[in-house]
């Protein structure tokens, strides 16, 4: 109960993941930057939570964007869908502001108006000190220095939601070598918690010793809060048809974790070559309704010979059209096939049912046959 709990607040604080390299677009953490007239390192002095407005005065430590400076006191408001009366004193982060015509500043929260204040900007730790420091010998750019930020706070964590939102964070920045650099240094960490956030990131950018450290340590991300729910996301995004990559998310598809299962099981499905057919086979028998479905799904498309789904392809629709001929597909399996449509709940267990059978029958032959 106490987990769910935790999942549930930070389900409200989800923020809505090279130099000299061609410009990525943009990750959320960049979006809110750009919208954002000044992003600061700052503490609050003083204000108050009265019903559904939030007043309070903001003292700069450090400014990553924007006309204000160190020692600067700025008055900030924030309307927020959660009503309290309490006094703010002491937050210390990372703050979003926009200014109007009146010279008046708001605050822009990371995530959304109906969370808490905690979940509104990025809290960091004042024993954190951003490697480079912050200073005007080493200035980067704006997504350096708000990646640098996060990355030096993240061991200073104190719980879940901290955590959560300040690797959600560090995710969100896509135009900067500082996030990579981050991860590197946390992957070999003691807590585990930072070991897998870190190798989430890897695996978001295609590091394939990342992945198969993750399916070795399978049981240790199965009992994290949030790490597990970083890799999962980063699993789930797979499409590398690597005969390394399926071996690892058929690891991974052996969690007992409901999570980790189906979200190796949903990039098995869409990646749903020769190789990945055992595996798809295997969850038929999932516990979990999602795996189970994905493995129909993944089977209907070998068997369709839809090609890997890749994101240009499924922007494209050129993951629907068949790659060559379909040896394996029939008028039965057309009849059960989840390519191009969802699954009726009423009519799983009679799905399930033929799509065990058919492994059953063709196993041999696709296994022994010629690669397509």
């Amino acid at each position: 109960m106490m987990k769910q709990a935790i999942l549930t607040l930070l389900g409200l604080a989800i923020v809505g993941a090279l130099s000299g390299s061609p410009v990525q677009p943009q990750g959320e953490t960049e979006r809110l930057m750009e919208k954002a007239d000044a992003v600061l390192v700052a503490s609050a002095q003083s204000g108050w939570r009265t019903g559904n407005s939030v007043s309070l005065w903001l003292l700069v430590a450090r400014s990553i964007k924007g006309p204000l400076n160190r020692g600067d006191v700025v008055k900030v408001s924030w309307a927020t869908a959660v009503r309290s009366f309490a006094e703010v004193k002491g937050q210390y982060g990372i703050w979003f502001l926009r200014t109007d015509q009146e010279g008046d500043w708001t605050l822009l929260s990371i995530t959304n108006s109906r969370v808490p204040l905690q979940a509104a900007f990025f809290e960091l730790s004042g024993s954190a000190v951003p490697i480079p420091p912050i200073d005007q010998s080493a200035p980067g750019t704006a997504s350096d220095l708000v990646a640098e930020e996060l990355g030096a706070a993240l061991p200073y964590y104190k719980g879940p939601l901290q955590l959560h939102l300040l690797a959600t964070g560090l995710r969100g920045i896509a135009n900067s070598s500082s996030p990579h650099r981050i991860y590197e240094s946390l992957r070999s960490s003691s807590d585990a918690e930072l070991k897998f956030i870190a190798l989430a990131g890897l695996i978001s950018e295609g590091d394939r010793t990342a992945l198969a450290e993750v399916s070795e340590d399978i049981s240790a991300a199965a009992d994290l809060t949030v790490g597990g729910a970083f890799v999962a996301d980063a699993v789930r995004s797979l499409r590398d048809s690597d005969s390394g990559t399926v071996l690892a998310l058929g690891k991974i598809a052996s969690s007992r974790s409901d999570q980790l299962r189906s979200s190796a099981a949903q990039a098995l499905a869409y990646i749903h070559t020769r190789e990945t057919m055992p595996f798809l086979a295997q969850l038929l028998d999932a516990p979990d309704a999602g795996s189970r479905q994905s493995a129909m799904l993944g089977m209907s498309r070998f068997v369709c010979n839809l090609p890997v789904a890749t994101e240009q392809a499924t922007v494209t629709g050129r993951d629907l059209v068949p790659q060559g001929p379909a040896p394996y597909r029939t008028r039965a399996t057309d009849d059960h096939s989840l390519a191009t449509r969802q699954l009726d709940a009423n009519k799983e267990a009679e799905y399930l049912g033929f799509w065990r059978a058919w492994w059953d029958a063709s196993r041999q032959t696709v296994m022994g046959g010629d690669r397509r």
